[in-house]
């Protein structure tokens, strides 16, 4: 059992993913806090909407450190260079998203 749990902190503490899996988690998890509120506070910067907003700030940080992992482990293989264009890709869209300012999304703006 020891021995298992050990394994799984190794493979995880070098998987280059690790950060973006926890952002896009807390990004799952934030809309939940919705569900205690009114509907009619969506404008107003409650517990949720803060933690949206905390969320989608997050994400392009995350995604950033997942792709400096990813390129200090390697690009040897296909699968690894489609995960690094991926990360670009979705860091270019967040990229995009700022611009306009839609991230981090703040509904109180």
């Amino acid at each position: 059992m020891r021995a298992g749990i050990e394994w799984r902190q190794r493979r995880l503490g070098s998987e280059p993913l690790r950060w973006t899996a926890g952002a896009l988690l807390l990004l799952l998890g934030a809309p939940l806090l919705y569900l205690s509120e009114s509907f009619l506070a969506i404008g107003n910067p409650t517990p949720a909407n803060v933690a949206v907003a905390l969320a989608t700030g997050l994400l392009p940080v995350a995604l950033v450190a997942s792709l400096a992992g990813r390129a200090r482990h390697g690009l040897r293989n296909w699968a690894a260079r489609l995960e690094a264009v991926a990360l670009g890709a979705a860091i270019q869209w967040c990229l995009v998203l700022a611009t306009w300012g839609l991230l981090p999304l703040m509904l109180w703006r």
